[in-house]
Formats: C-alpha cells, structure tokens, sequence
C-alpha cells in the first residue's frame, strides 16, 4: 500500500511547475496565467518547451497604472487557480480517506 504522501508530492511538484511557467511567460510578456493553465491541463514539460521557445514580446509603452492592474489580475486568476487545485485534491483526499 502505498502512503499518501507518495500519491499528493507529484501533484505538488506539477503544481510548481506550472507556476513556474507561468512565471517565465509573464516575464517574456505573453499571458502568464495562460501559460499556468496550459501547463496544469496538459504538461510543464510541454508548456515550458513553447514557453521558453517563444521570443519576447516588443516592449510597449504602457501607463504604469495598467501595469499595476494587468499584474494583480493575473496574480488574482494565478491564486484563484491554485486555490481551486488544491481545494479539489483536498476533498479527494478526504473523499477517499473515507473510501478505505
């Protein structure tokens, strides 16, 4: 039998992963929060190959208020996102805490 901890750390670590690649899409200024959940729905791996592939996007001049709200709107959707990740492996978890 194998113990819980085994099952949840590469859920985790998938959950990092995308993290990260959404990090490095909205460092090359592209849609970070896209990249985050392409890489939860399909693979880190996959997602980060294109998003390290893709070239940076031309700086654009932006007022720093549309800046500031383009930020938190993704770090928003981003926490919301892993917050619904892991409200969801909480209640298979203790879901199936019920079904041994």
């Amino acid at each position: 039998m194998m113990s819980d901890g085994f099952l949840i750390f590469p859920a985790y670590f998938w959950i990092a992963l995308s993290i990260a690649i959404g990090m490095v899409g909205s460092a090359k200024g592209r849609g970070g929060f896209s990249y985050f959940i392409g890489s939860l729905l399909f693979s880190p791996l996959v997602v980060g190959v294109v998003a390290l592939g893709v070239p940076p996007k031309p700086d654009q001049v932006m007022p720093s208020e549309a800046v500031k709200q383009s930020s938190m709107r993704e770090g928003v959707l981003a926490l919301t996102a892993l917050t619904m990740v892991v409200g969801v492996g909480v209640v298979m978890a203790f879901l199936n805490q019920g079904a041994v």
